[in-house]
């Protein structure tokens, strides 16, 4: 038996809450990804060290660098993530 599945429509407020989690979710998610790609891409291999790897993030010492500046960032993904996704399904719907 086939069942109507009716599609409620999100308040403009919905909306950027939906969006300002989902953003700041993903940005705190992602963070420490791109911290460690612009350590690996800036540093230079010193002759005579071991160079720094993708494995070696996993060493404690690491973790204050991998999460400075989170705070910072997901403060700038709340507002940005909200009205992206709010003002995109208001286009959406008018489309």
């Amino acid at each position: 038996i086939a069942s109507a599945v009716t599609e409620r429509k999100l308040a403009f407020w919905e909306a950027m809450v939906c969006g300002a989690i989902s953003r700041s979710t993903a940005q705190t998610i992602m963070h420490p990804a791109n911290v460690m790609k612009t350590i690996l891409q800036s540093k230079r291999t010193i002759p005579g060290q071991a160079p720094l790897t993708v494995a070696s993030f996993t060493q404690w010492r690491y973790a204050q660098k991998l999460s400075r500046g989170a705070g910072a960032q997901l403060l700038l993904s709340l507002p940005h993530g909200a009205v992206n996704f709010a003002v995109l399904e208001f286009v959406r719907r008018q489309m």
